[in-house]
């Protein structure tokens, strides 16, 4: 099959499952920006534009539901961008940076915004956590220098990223395949190696290293060792561990970062949805 059938069959297929999860969850507490965020980058893996899909003959644009995100519930309570915790603007700016689509001026939330609020998060040590103030989490850590690298010299932002930097070799250490996976995507999208000083063991181990004792063989991941050392596959941890060894192999070949989709083809259309006539086999 050809690359250009089977992607934009991989895209229609996208659209739908998207197209009917905004149908079910639009306007109550399951509406989530981090899901908009996701698709974004899913959309466009597969070749789509974010800003314009069209399900069930309406027409949906991923990246305003991002930037224009206002959640008014049965209750009467709104829920706003933030209400997620600082994941939902570490998304939402990474999925924004990664199309070629600007934020309009009239937005609810821009670019600056949420790099605003990111940076204003950020605890005294350098850490970021979920929720603001709370102790420091390396995941959420690694999630917003990958938000924040696009815009390190901007005012404030820089010395973010360079206060954090440093303290990722403690990081290291942390014991689960997620942790690992996100600090090499992290250090890939500053543009620093993962495998290099400072974060080369005196050993010669490296994060790669890490993340690949968590190998089960077969292409899956496991989220750590259980108290007997055993290892069973996990989904999330598969997931993120593939894409840090797609973001490192993208920085040693000095190709745009995971997130940057710059370099994929959007294909022209969707794929068509062929319903077969049954007459024909009757």
């Amino acid at each position: 099959q050809a690359r250009g059938s089977w992607q934009s069959g991989t895209l229609n297929e996208l659209v739908q499952e998207i197209g009917s999860s905004i149908e079910a969850n639009s306007g109550t507490q399951y509406e989530l920006v981090t899901d908009y965020a996701k698709w974004v980058l899913a959309i466009q893996a597969a070749g789509g534009d974010p800003s314009s899909l069209v399900y069930n003959k309406t027409k949906i644009n991923l990246l305003e539901k991002i930037y224009n995100f206002h959640v008014r519930l049965n209750d009467g309570t709104v829920k706003n961008l933030y209400a997620q915790g600082l994941n939902a603007p570490i998304w939402s700016l990474i999925a924004l940076d990664s199309v070629p689509e600007t934020v309009p001026q009239d937005a609810r939330y821009s670019k600056a915004d949420l790099v605003r609020y990111i940076v204003k998060a950020q605890n005294a040590d350098g850490s970021f956590a979920l929720i603001q103030g709370s102790k420091g989490d390396v995941d959420i850590t690694a999630m917003a220098l990958q938000a924040l690298a696009k815009h390190r010299n901007e005012n404030g932002v820089e010395a973010a990223g360079q206060k954090e930097n440093g303290g990722f070799a403690s990081y290291y250490s942390n014991d689960n395949c997620e942790s690992t996976a996100q600090t090499i995507i992290a250090l890939t999208a500053l543009g620093t190696d993962p495998a290099a000083a400072p974060f080369r063991m005196e050993t010669g181990t490296t994060m790669l290293d890490a993340l690949l004792y968590y190998h089960l063989g077969d292409g899956s991941f496991a989220h750590e060792a259980n108290t007997y050392g055993v290892l069973t596959a996990n989904d999330l941890a598969s997931e993120q561990a593939h894409l840090a060894l797609t973001a490192y192999d993208r920085y040693a070949q000095n190709k745009e970062t995971l997130y940057d989709m710059s370099d994929t083809e959007r294909v022209e259309r969707y794929a068509p949805v062929i319903t077969p006539d049954l007459r024909t086999y009757t």
